[in-house]
Parts: structure tokens; sequence; C-alpha cells
């Protein structure tokens, strides 16, 4: 319930008029996965920190599932990394993994959508 209060409301691509959400996960360039109704120049990167921001509106039918891919293939490197360096209490770990949960919540979110059980 609490993952509900992370993004704004969900919409579908061809009714939303503001600014698109557009930025990178590894070498994946993400784009039409949401909109932005944030005002100001954001200080956050695009993507990655947009799934657990209430100005994000994730897009009912984008490719969330790709970000989630991307950003898991992140947490699996960093455990290897850590791993072979010997840190295995890496807090970047779990910062993406706050990440994968934000998406993993609106991949959730859309299903609902989609299935006719709408947001109140």
């Amino acid at each position: 319930m609490i993952a509900m209060l992370l993004t704004g409301r969900l919409v579908y691509k061809k009714n939303w008029k503001q600014k698109k959400v557009l930025g990178n996960v590894g070498s994946t360039i993400h784009y039409d996965i949401g909109g932005c109704s944030y005002v100001e120049k954001c200080l956050f990167q695009p993507v990655r920190n947009c799934y657990g921001c209430m100005y994000f509106h994730p897009f009912i039918d984008a490719n969330h599932t790709k970000v989630l891919e991307d950003i898991q293939n992140e947490i699996n490197d960093l455990i290897k990394l850590s791993d072979g360096i010997g840190v295995s209490r890496n807090p970047l770990i779990r910062v993406h993994e706050s990440t994968k949960f934000e998406i993993e919540s609106v991949i959730a979110r859309c299903a609902i959508h989609k299935g006719n059980i709408y947001e109140s």
C-alpha cells in the first residue's frame, strides 16, 4: 500500500502532454516509461530515481519490465564486484535493491490497472 504513494498517478502514453522521462540504466536508454510533472529542472538521475518520485507518472502501457531487468543486472554486477574485493556489505547494493522494489511496485500497479481494478 505504501508503495502506491511513491509515484504519481498511472497514465497512458497517449494521454500525457507534459515532459517525458528519458535516461539510461547501464548501456540501455529507456524512454516512454512515464511522464514528469516537476516544474523545475530535476537534480536526480532520470529513470533510476523516477520510480520513487511523486512527480513521476508511470505509463500503464510502458515496458517497465525491461527497466527492472537492467536494474537487476546492475545488482548482480555489484554483488560480483563486492564479493570479488571482499566487501559483502556494499551500501550501493541496498540502494539498487530499493530502486528494484520501486520498479516492481509500479509493475504491480500497472497490472492491477490493466485488470480493470482502478486506483481510487
